[in-house]
């Protein structure tokens, strides 16, 4: 079997184990999915696996993204709705589904909060300081992230934005790769945990 597709399947699983555990109240885990997004969408050393397998490739865009909006003076924005739960914050949409999806490269340009912390820039920050190292100090983008204070009954500091962050993203690829897999079982060594939740049984 094709290398490449049994790599995407394992980063999906990957993903998949780390979003259960962090709603179970294990809220590090957003690191580990950091570095497997990065893998399929920003690798940097070689194509990524997404654009690998699936040259044509969409995804939604977020909830206030717009073609050629200029963001150089907008400290950040907050492309999300957000919801507490028992175990913490959760992010429970970033990307608008019902508008027309955009290629990966686009998908991934898209100002995230700010004109300079796009998509590709939070999923390389939180990957790279975090997930698969850990440099002494955080990056610009980083900082802006950590930086945030979201007002209200009380005080949300950014830092803790970025697990849930993260965690949102991960849920949307993982719902995207579901049905990529889905499409073409016959291409891919195993079948998704998902599709088989689907089936009514999580025996395999």
């Amino acid at each position: 079997m094709n290398k490449s597709r049994r790599d995407l399947v394992a980063s999906r699983n990957v993903i998949d184990a780390n979003v259960e555990q962090f709603h179970r109240g294990y809220r590090d885990v957003y690191r580990p999915i950091a570095t497997e997004l990065r893998k399929l969408f920003c690798d940097r050393s070689t194509r990524p696996l997404v654009p690998r397998l699936f040259p044509t490739a969409r995804l939604h865009p977020t909830r206030l993204y717009q073609p050629g909006e200029d963001l150089t003076h907008l400290a950040y924005q907050m492309p999300f709705e957000m919801e507490s739960t028992e175990n913490g914050l959760v992010i429970t949409e970033i990307f608008q589904r019902n508008r027309t999806p955009l290629p990966v490269t686009q998908w991934l340009d898209q100002p995230l909060l700010n004109a300079s912390a796009t998509l590709r820039e939070v999923i390389l920050s939180v990957a790279d300081k975090e997930g698969a190292h850990s440099d002494p100090g955080y990056n610009d983008t980083l900082r802006l992230l950590r930086g945030m204070r979201l007002g209200g009954g009380e005080e949300l500091r950014g830092e803790e934005l970025i697990g849930p962050f993260i965690v949102a993203i991960g849920e949307y690829v993982l719902s995207v790769l579901d049905m990529a897999i889905s499409s073409n079982p016959k291409g891919f060594p195993v079948k998704s945990r998902l599709a088989r939740k689907g089936e009514g049984s999580d025996k395999g």
